[in-house]
């Protein structure tokens, strides 16, 4: 717990910049359909001239099983690197309130 010095007021909260979070959200897009682009060229380069029709339903499975895996992820990281991470702006002092994980 944070003590303030006496007399010393918290006068703003200041969270991550939206241009932060927008990388994360980038960041989690490419996590998320690289697998997507990677199946699509392995089935066009193996299966040529070939019914693809048995394997939609196991690729479904699996691709929806990653992308539940990144959905995962990304809430954590978000939610630790944006409502956890927090800078206190005092009248006499900045605190920075980093969130860290336990080994």
């Amino acid at each position: 717990m944070i003590q303030p010095y006496e007399n010393e007021t918290i006068t703003k909260t200041v969270r991550r910049h939206w241009f932060v979070v927008a990388i994360d959200i980038f960041m989690f897009l490419v996590f998320a359909l690289v697998p997507l682009i990677g199946i699509t060229m392995f089935l066009n380069n193996v299966t040529v001239g070939k019914d693809t029709s048995s394997y939609n339903a196991f690729i479904a499975f699996f691709y929806l099983v990653w992308l539940e895996f990144a959905w995962i992820m990304f809430t954590i990281a978000w939610t630790t690197n944006y409502y956890l991470d927090v800078v206190l702006i005092t009248n006499r002092r900045l605190l920075k309130i980093d969130y860290r994980r336990c080994a």
